[in-house]
């Protein structure tokens, strides 16, 4: 697991672009669904050789750490890649950032204020750590379990195996 959550990978197949790109189509909804839950594994937008997907959820299932998967085909030596991208939401990523900023920032005020006033910094320290490792984990637990099956899917989908899926 990293410690950013963000990955790159390259899937390769032996299918022209063309073919690939119409394997991803099909695994695609582009409608937001109400009463009943949508076959295909992803919903957002493809276009020729390029598109951004999310996960499919269950009904009533919402994971705010969802990874955004922003994806292109390719020709590559012995046939199509789809080089995809897996990151946060923008504004999931933003909350994250000032959420830790704001821990970092009370961190140094409390540190400050025992230098300058002798005062017992511990309890306070304890609890902003405990804050960022929650925080943190859930973050890290959504995103990366999220990350796995949306690799794992797409993997299926494309007809590859795990030794065609190169990270990086």
């Amino acid at each position: 697991m990293k410690a950013l959550p963000y990955i790159r990978l390259t899937f390769r197949t032996a299918s022209t672009p063309d073919a690939a790109s119409a394997r991803i189509a099909e695994m695609i909804t582009p409608r937001r669904f109400f009463l009943k839950r949508p076959q295909e594994p992803f919903r957002g937008t493809i276009s020729d050789s390029h598109f951004e997907v999310m996960r499919v959820l269950g009904m009533g299932w919402h994971n705010s750490f969802l990874p955004v998967v922003i994806g292109d085909v390719v020709q590559g030596e012995l046939g199509a890649e789809v080089r995809v991208r897996m990151r946060l939401n923008a504004l999931v990523a933003a909350f994250v950032t000032v959420w830790f900023g704001g821990l970092f920032l009370m961190t140094g005020g409390f540190v400050y204020d025992a230098m300058t006033r002798s005062r017992p910094i511990g309890d306070s320290l304890a609890g902003l750590g405990v804050m960022a490792l929650f925080a943190y984990g859930l973050m890290s637990i959504s995103f990366w379990t999220e990350v796995t099956r949306a690799r794992l899917l797409l993997r299926d989908g494309l007809g590859v195996t795990d030794s065609d899926v190169v990270e990086g």
